[in-house]
């Protein structure tokens, strides 16, 4: 029941930070900067806006080192391609099709793992295999073991991602603190 909460969740905000994302993007144009009231806000509280000064300055140096985007589809499907071609060859039973699929519904499956590991401090990489096995072993029968394999190898590598973005979290509002 826990687990089929936590997946319920995670999809949940999944489709709502989609939705958001859609929606600003949709609003981009909106510049509310330029706005009189928070021009002249500004003047009355300077202290407030040193310090969200301060932080935006910290968010871009945090945000400066990320991937690009193109970079991370790219080695998804890069890899999805390798894994559709040779994981058929290894396991004769497993269509290639079957693994493909596997990988089309494992980012779904994964944002659920990585949310309920942020949540849980536990991982549900195992949990996910097993609904991948069920919803691949209906289709194969018996041999949906690679397909299981397949899926938890891409759900236990995003948990480690956030157990390692939880600890660096942590300890960023540690060292903040003591400053």
């Amino acid at each position: 029941m826990a687990i089929s909460l936590i997946l319920g969740d995670g999809l949940y905000n999944l489709i709502k930070i989609i939705s958001i994302i859609v929606k600003e993007m949709c609003n981009n144009n909106n510049k509310q900067n330029n706005l009189l009231i928070i021009k002249e806000f500004q003047v009355r509280v300077p202290s407030y806006f040193k310090k969200k000064k301060k932080k935006k300055e910290q968010d871009e140096i945090f945000l400066t080192g990320r991937i690009p985007s193109w970079v991370v589809a790219s080695g998804y499907v890069g890899l999805a391609a390798i894994s559709t071609a040779t994981v058929p060859d290894i396991f004769p039973a497993l269509k290639w099709y079957l693994v493909l699929s596997s990988y089309i519904l494992a980012p779904a499956l994964v944002f659920c793992n990585s949310y309920g590991t942020g949540l849980t401090d536990g991982s549900l990489a195992s949990t996910d295999g097993k609904i991948g096995l069920f919803i691949i072993a209906s289709v194969v029968g018996g041999n949906g073991v690679a397909a299981c394999g397949v899926m938890v190898s891409i759900a236990s590598t995003t948990a480690d991602l956030m157990q390692i973005s939880r600890q660096a979290t942590l300890l960023y509002h540690q060292l903040s603190l003591c400053l």
